[in-house]
């Protein structure tokens, strides 16, 4: 909301806008983007560890309120021309409720041609495991998002710091920088991930339709239907 009873309140809303409208449109000095891009991970654990060893665990890095509220408005305000370049190929940020689609869809696809093969496909560590560089390029490839180009290249431009909090809350620097993908956590992350595999999405739906099949993604989870012997 932009409506506050204190007034002290309301006049920080146009200094607020002012400054997203900078930061998105990569306005502000590279010193301070490469600041604000800094972020905690954490790591849930997805599923534990044989024998006591590594678990398995989902890299979170989760940033910052002002820059999650910021980047969460800007996905959703680009919500049509996110429909315009993924439906149907990736219903992930294309629409509301994009996996109850899928799942519905897919059902239906199975029931109406039981003898088609049915292929479940998921990106190990999708968010992470892009060349930041070339997501980039594919999102400049598209003329309605061709515009998201600025915000996302003055928050993954520079290297973003990790730190970790330990046992006692305390502030650890990692060893490491966040110098490639995407960072999982992020509300650009999705949108970029799904721009930058949807050639490959439309090129195996395009291989799969010439055979009464098709490929369909919800974010990085596919699904591949066609005969058996495609």
């Amino acid at each position: 909301s932009e409506s506050f009873a204190d007034n002290r309140a309301a006049t920080v809303v146009p200094l607020l806008n002012g400054f997203a409208e900078r930061w998105l449109n990569a306005e502000l000095p590279a010193w301070f983007n490469y600041a604000f891009a800094t972020v905690e991970e954490c790591a849930p654990v997805k599923k534990a560890a044989m024998g006591g060893g590594t678990p398995d665990v989902r890299p979170v890095g989760k940033g910052e309120c002002l820059p999650r509220m910021i980047n969460s408005k800007l996905v959703a305000d680009n919500k049509a021309a996110a429909f315009d370049e993924l439906w149907p190929h990736n219903v992930g940020t294309a629409v509301k409720d994009g996996c109850g689609i899928l799942a519905h869809g897919i059902r239906l696809a199975t029931e109406l041609r039981p003898q088609f093969a049915l292929v479940n496909l998921d990106v190990l560590n999708a968010h992470n495991s892009l060349v930041r560089a070339k997501a980039l390029e594919r999102l400049n490839a598209c003329d309605g998002l061709r515009h998201l180009v600025p915000a996302y290249w003055a928050q993954y431009a520079p290297k973003s710091r990790i730190y970790f909090r330990g046992a006692r809350r305390e502030v650890i620097r990692a060893g490491f920088d966040s110098e490639e993908a995407w960072r999982q956590g992020c509300p650009l992350a999705q949108l970029g991930f799904n721009v930058a595999i949807n050639p490959e999405v439309k090129a195996l739906d395009a291989a799969l339709k010439a055979h009464g099949g098709f490929a369909r993604f919800n974010h990085d989870d596919g699904y591949a239907f066609g005969p058996v012997d495609v």
